[in-house]
């Protein structure tokens, strides 16, 4: 007998040694979320490095972004301040002096904003 993993459609399979797995391949909304959500966690600790921010310290981060990318970071919000060290994560341009960038995730333009926490931001 010859046993072969096939992939249907929907499912990515692997088989080796006896042992078969299926895994379901749909992106449903709420996995490209999440999906969006960690790239823009990414693209603010590249922001943290490159103000120099030690890695230890508390930032306040501000963004500016268009409605669908507002809506991630409202959703996620709490796992995208406790990724990044932010003590707040506020909507709306970034003040004088804080180390901006803007960043491309999923075709869209997302402004952040970056400055130590305590350096007179509300938090």
């Amino acid at each position: 007998i010859l046993v072969s993993a096939v992939d249907r459609e929907g499912y990515s399979v692997a088989a080796d040694e006896g042992y078969t797995v299926a895994i379901e391949t749909e992106l449903t909304p709420e996995l490209i979320s999440e999906g969006t959500a960690r790239e823009i966690v990414h693209g603010i600790q590249g922001l943290r490095r490159e103000a120099g921010f030690g890695i230890a310290d508390r930032i306040t981060a501000h963004y500016s972004a268009g409605p669908a990318l507002s809506a991630v970071v409202e959703r996620h919000s709490g796992h995208i301040r406790r990724e990044t060290l932010a003590t707040a994560l506020l909507e709306g341009p970034a003040p004088t002096g804080a180390h901006a960038g803007t960043l491309k995730v999923g075709g869209e333009t997302i402004e952040i904003g970056l400055e130590v926490s305590g350096a007179g931001e509300a938090t």
